[in-house]
């Protein structure tokens, strides 16, 4: 079951948007001193799970807060 109420919250919580993927980094606010921070991948191995790790990586970026609370508000 979906908590709504929960997911409000934690929207409401975290680091507002937009995020981005980034060189291996989720990210906001970018300038040209960097960015926000959000999540940093693992050492890129090369190997046959990083194409999926990165993806992992692109989807948490794109569900950022501002999303999570556009979807909410639709339902």
């Amino acid at each position: 079951m979906i908590d709504i109420n929960e997911l409000r919250r934690l929207a409401k919580s975290a680091t507002p948007g937009p995020w981005q993927f980034w060189h291996g980094w989720v990210v906001t606010n970018i300038n040209s001193d960097g960015g926000t921070v959000i999540a940093e991948r693992p050492t890129p191995s090369g190997g046959k799970y990083q194409a999926r790790v990165d993806g992992n990586f692109r989807f948490i970026a794109a569900a950022n807060p501002a999303v999570i609370n556009e979807l909410l508000a639709r339902l």
